[in-house]
């Protein structure tokens, strides 16, 4: 929406950090990826792993604290009543509760005993996007998407990113944040082969937001928030153009 956010957690020498700059402009001209690099180990239905709620933490604690702060900097720059999206949630989305007064807060998730234990959540809609990727929400719904340590489950990241950009407004903010821990039966090839590789999956997240849709999105940043003591936390974020940007983008 126009206004700066400032993150006072983030390590701008970080090799995550410093990823989009180490390119020099240069990004791939087509989608750089064949459909095995979205091959898992285990390829039975999502919905089968995920039937019974998983009320756990997937990182430590002070981690977990530099999301919220993360979300609590980019919270400050909106209007009062703003409406977020948390994609692939759960029973908790790490937003500062106190900020949220007259917000609208969906989450989205798998499990729907765990989204309806989610206490910041004013809605709550349960899908499987590796499925079907088509959100349910009409266009430029949400000032903010947000999606934490999931980005390494999605087999069609295309179709759910192109998902995101449609139901953000113009100017909102999309948030992913990354860590080294997961489910490796169920993480795609490209994440899996190196679970600890933050610059290589953040270069991976970058060419989801450069051709979903291509020409889509503007203002394009990896920062490295991580604790000195704790897991790591990789952010990428990116701002929603203009209509004129993807226009331009298509010529």
């Amino acid at each position: 929406h126009g206004q700066e956010v400032r993150l006072a957690e983030a390590n701008p020498n970080a090799p995550v950090s410093l990823a989009l700059s180490a390119q020099h402009g240069w990004k791939p001209s087509s989608w750089p990826y064949s459909a095995d690099d979205f091959s898992r180990i285990d390829e039975s239905p999502d919905a089968n792993m995920y039937a019974q709620p998983r009320l756990v933490n997937h990182l430590d604690d002070m981690s977990l604290q530099r999301l919220t702060e993360v979300y609590r900097s980019v919270f400050s720059a909106l209007p009062s009543g703003f409406a977020v999206l948390d994609l692939c949630s759960s029973w908790i989305s790490h937003f500062p509760a106190e900020m949220l007064q007259g917000a609208r807060v969906v989450v989205h998730g798998l499990n729907k005993a765990e989204l309806d234990v989610n206490a910041v959540a004013t809605e709550r809609h349960a899908q499987d996007l590796n499925r079907n990727a088509r959100l349910p929400w009409e266009d430029s719904t949400f000032d903010v998407v947000t999606m934490a340590l999931s980005v390494q489950y999605l087999t069609d990241p295309r179709a759910v990113w192109a998902e995101m950009h449609r139901v953000l407004k113009p100017g909102g903010m999309a948030i992913i944040t990354h860590s080294h821990r997961c489910f490796i039966e169920k993480a795609v090839r490209i994440f899996a082969t190196e679970t600890y590789d933050g610059e290589g999956h953040t270069h991976h997240i970058l060419s989801y937001f450069g051709h979903g849709p291509e020409g889509g999105w503007e203002g394009l940043a990896s920062i490295d928030v991580s604790p000195q003591h704790g897991d790591p936390v990789w952010l990428v974020t990116a701002v929603k153009g203009s209509a004129s940007t993807l226009a331009d983008a298509s010529k």
